[in-house]
């Protein structure tokens, strides 16, 4: 049989489905003929069709070498490289538009929208575009350029146009299931759940064995607060396709931002026996593993990730990695390496700052100040809503409190437009309410060892019963032997643990709890959930303690101070009701420490006068530290006592010999036991406060342990929270408004025995002072909070009034 009639017979097979048969004829005519080009074109489509593309490329550039202008050859070509090759893709459609004979334009403009396509896949969006606008100049339906043009569209942030043009496919393709998914995916950005939920239904019930859009569901009900249904989702995907690695990496993703890290470590391992060489995934299992604090592994993964694609946010990781082994030089590199890659990213600019500052290395701070406050105006222009906002409130940069509240009020209004997606409303005028004692909710991540946990403790149980209801929500797992969180749900009448719930969930326990007056004591610091609050699901929120900044929410409608903290006329800068409170804001505990150690025995002379400063090293600024250096060159025989890192301490001894202070008196220890540090602060003469970002929980440990405090304000709350805490101990002569006044007032307490005496005398009994009396702090809020309930909307007419 010759090769004509092996061919034929082979055709016929393949058009029979028996593929198998037809292979065996085609190997029977390359015997007889190794250049057949139409039993190699027809070999080529077979491999093509049985996802064998490396073998179907290298079959049609055997055809192309004996027939360089074989146009359908070209074509077909390019049809294989476009899943895997695209730059030889592109070349292929470009020869085919050369060689195509003119008379075929229908040919013409059917390689021009698979070169469209193609040029889309690489990222030519103007030549992308251009092609296909042509192509849907002559022939208006067609399909795949309607589609290119839509995808186009998507990625110009044109959501609108790309839904108008996936509906004029949908009319030509009712029953297809990838335009009915397209449509979703566009509804969703245009903030249409409804229809985007829709339309992926609709795809899943076209193609039930497609797994896509469950997983695109998934998301969207993620995106509502659904993370169990969302869950269920993905989890149907992948059992529709367990190869697919897209399964895998959302249900990664989906246990990362539940927190469950061992669970998203366990699907992205499995993913990389599918996948070795992703990068994706190495970074999310390090990121994973960063959260469980094993800190060599992450760093292993984030390398990993970074040799093989490198990324702002991998080397972010590495930076992160090596700060957590306390390897500063290296974290330095890698957070600036970072920025090499993308000088806007944030989070590494903010972290390089916040080590430069934790080190004391004030060599270009200036600068740092300066980029920070140009790269978060450049996100805000953008609508970014990554500000890391926690940093700016917890960091000695200066920033205009215009600017401070300008950036609150957009990350407030991110927040916002997030939970607007989850179609939960809370309505509380026609609530009918049996109770006429008053729900106070408390909601916070720091129920625990932590500086708020400890100032709070005690507060609770003071609450009035035959008024008030108190409600805990806790958003962090707790350790059971954590004698403050005992201590707080204990204090509480009802405590829900709320961090395994979704959002959405999470509010409706507080609105079906009835909670009255909501109390945020997280902000927007780690593990905090603004989003619960964005829900609005109780009718009066306010905020307090936790974050010393204004929210800048609409969704919080009052912020716990006092006159002090905020004073009149500083309102303006916050978004929140101001409620000033007569007595400070904080109600603490009087604690006494255990075992007492001595000067002595931490080498430290027992006449010198001790200036001790055990504020984070970060709070240090340049300025502040040359007073420091002036109130030592002024007052003999005195130390300064620091606690840090011993580079930190390295770097200040420097600055001290500059100013000509000898470096020994520059003393340091490193953190101790909450026990042992109320005992050291027992052993100083005077606390040093920071200036821009004062102490707080620092500074009523300080007066707990009868040490005078001196403070200077400034425009800002974090400013301000030690001149409150003073103010709560009658010691207001010691608060000072400029830093002349700072630093001389600083220099009699170490010269002046009278002066420092009357001021010690304040001291004798500091259990006495109202920072310590947490049952008349409690009265205090329990009376504005009444006089706040009586005239809310939401209870005129009810029996709380």
């Amino acid at each position: 049989m010759d090769a004509k009639q092996l061919f034929a017979d082979a055709l016929a097979h393949k058009d029979k489905g028996n593929v198998q048969q037809a292979i065996v004829l085609l190997d029977q005519i390359f015997i007889k003929d190794p250049h057949h080009i139409d039993g190699l074109k027809l070999a080529a489509r077979i491999c093509y069709q049985q996802g064998q593309l490396k073998t179907a490329s290298n079959l049609y550039q055997r055809v192309l070498k004996i027939s360089p202008f074989d146009v359908d050859a070209w074509f077909k070509y390019g049809i294989v490289l476009q899943k895997t090759e695209t730059d030889k893709a592109i070349e292929a459609f470009r020869k085919v538009l050369l060689y195509h004979p003119r008379t075929n334009q229908k040919g013409k403009l059917v390689a021009k929208s698979f070169l469209a396509l193609a040029l889309l896949k690489k990222g030519a969006l103007g030549e992308a575009e251009k092609l296909t606008r042509h192509v849907l100049a002559k022939d208006p339906n067609q399909a795949k350029s309607l589609n290119t043009l839509a995808q186009i569209e998507i990625q110009k942030a044109n959501p609108q146009e790309a839904h108008h043009l996936f509906n004029r496919l949908l009319a030509l393709r009712p029953e297809s299931a990838e335009v009915h998914l397209n449509l979703g995916l566009a509804s969703k950005m245009m903030n249409m759940p409804t229809d985007a939920t829709s339309h992926i239904e609709k795809a899943m019930a076209l193609r039930p064995d497609w797994c896509q859009p469950y997983r695109e569901l998934a998301f969207l009900a993620n995106d509502s607060g659904d993370s169990k249904g969302g869950l269920g989702l993905l989890k149907k995907a992948l059992h529709l396709d367990p190869k697919d690695i897209e399964n895998y990496r959302a249900i990664q993703g989906y246990y990362i931002a539940q927190g469950d890290y061992k669970q998203s470590i366990v699907f992205g391992k499995k993913l990389l026996t599918i996948k070795k060489d992703d990068a994706i995934t190495y970074y999310q299992v390090g990121l994973a593993m960063s959260h469980l604090g094993v800190s060599d592994e992450a760093l292993t993964y984030f390398k990993k990730a970074f040799e093989l694609y490198p990324t702002p946010e991998s080397a972010y990781g590495i930076g992160t990695s090596y700060q957590f082994k306390k390897q500063f030089d290296q974290a330095i590199f890698w957070f600036e390496r970072s920025l090499s890659v993308d000088a806007s990213y944030l989070s590494s600019l903010y972290q390089l700052i916040s080590v430069r500052m934790m080190l004391a290395d004030w060599k270009v701070r200036d600068e740092d100040e300066r980029l920070l406050k140009e790269t978060l105006r450049k996100h805000m222009d953008n609508g970014s809503g990554h500000l890391s906002i926690p940093f700016l409130s917890f960091s000695s940069v200066e920033l205009d409190m215009d600017f401070n509240l300008e950036i609150h009020n957009f990350l407030a209004e991110n927040i916002s437009k997030k939970v607007k997606g989850f179609n939960q409303s809370f309505q509380f005028k026609k609530r009918t309410r049996e109770q006429t004692k008053i729900r106070i909710g408390y909601i916070s991540p720091d129920f625990r060892a932590h500086p708020m946990g400890r100032l709070l403790r005690d507060h609770f149980k003071h609450h009035d019963r035959q008024l008030f209801e108190v409600y805990g929500y806790n958003l962090t797992t707790a350790d059971k032997e954590d004698p403050y969180h005992s201590e707080i749900r204990n204090g509480c009448d009802y405590f829900r643990d709320i961090y395994f719930k979704d959002t959405i969930a999470a509010a409706t326990m507080i609105y079906n709890d009835q909670i009255d007056v909501l109390i945020d004591l997280g902000g927007y610091t780690n593990h905090a959930r603004t989003e619960i609050l964005a829900l609005q699901p109780a009718p009066i929120q306010m905020t307090y303690l936790g974050y010393p900044n204004t929210m800048g929410a609409s969704y919080i409608q009052y912020i716990l101070a006092d006159k002090w903290l905020i004073p009149e006329g500083m309102d303006r800068y916050y978004n929140e009701q101001v409620i000033r409170l007569p007595y400070g804001i904080i109600g603490s505990i009087h604690e006494k420490p255990g075992q007492l150690e001595e000067r002595s025995q931490l080498g430290i002379d027992p006449d010198a006068v001790v200036y001790a400063s055990f504020n984070r090293i970060e709070k240090i600024t340049p300025k502040i530290f040359s007073i420091w250096m002036d109130i030592l060159q002024s007052v003999s025989h005195s130390i300064l006592w620091i606690s840090g890192e011993r580079k930190s301490v390295d770097n200040l001894q420097k600055v001290a010999v500059e100013r000509g202070i000898g470096s020994e008196r520059i003393i340091f220890s490193e953190s101790v036991p909450y026990d042992q540090f109320l005992n050291r602060l027992s052993l100083a003469d005077v606390f040093l406060d920071t200036h821009y970002y004062s102490a707080g929980a620092t500074a009523v440990a300080a007066i707990n342990m009868g040490l005078p405090l001196v403070t200077c304000v400034d425009q800002s709350f974090t400013s301000r929270i030690s001149a409150s805490v003073l103010a709560a101990s009658n010691l207001e002569e010691l608060i000072c408004e400029n830093l002349e006044d700072y630093k001389l007032k600083s220099i009699r307490l170490g010269n002046d025995a009278v002066f420092y005496q009357s001021i010690k005398s304040k001291l004798k009994t500091p259990q006495q002072l109202p920072l310590f009396d947490n049952l008349q702090f409690t009265l205090n809020l329990e009376s504005e909070i009444r006089k706040i309930v009586k005239k809310h909307d939401s209870f005129q007419g009810s029996n709380l009034e």
